[in-house]
């Protein structure tokens, strides 16, 4: 019984930058004939770990890495914040710890949403702590 789809694999390393006869694992998938989808779709993947990847998917020890560097950039702006007498709280206002610590130079470009990921992460992990002092706590960087 004939299929109703069609599926091929391109060679992405040599569409381009020329022939230098090394295989680096990139291929793009097109479609070709299908019912549910448009002809000539492309899906560019590569091969990693013995698995074709989405290109631009991070693998969970990527992830993780990338989540600790954005979590020591929101701990370096929580330290310049506090040695500047600032107080910065964990819930939304003028004085919202991710949307500061964003404009700040030492953010290095990360984004105010990243932010507030990263200090739920460090909150969860009891790297930090809310302190009450006042009418609402401000973030307080626990002693390591």
């Amino acid at each position: 019984m004939p299929g109703r789809w069609r599926l091929n694999f391109k060679d992405a390393s040599k569409a381009g930058n020329g022939d230098d006869g090394l295989d680096d694992g990139r291929r793009v998938l097109v479609t070709i004939k299908g019912n549910y989808t448009r002809k000539g779709e492309k899906i560019h993947i590569q091969w990693r770990d013995g698995i074709f990847w989405p290109e631009g998917v991070q693998t969970t020890l990527q992830r993780s890495a990338a989540n600790a560097a954005i979590d020591e950039a929101f701990l370096r702006c929580l330290d310049v914040a506090t040695s500047h007498g600032r107080t910065v709280r964990e819930s939304g206002g003028h004085n919202y710890a991710p949307k500061l610590f964003a404009d700040m130079p030492e953010a290095q470009g990360i984004k105010a949403p990243a932010f507030k990921l990263a200090m739920a992460r460090v909150l969860s992990a009891g790297t930090i702590k809310i302190e009450n002092n006042g009418k609402r706590p401000p973030l307080q960087k626990v002693d390591r």
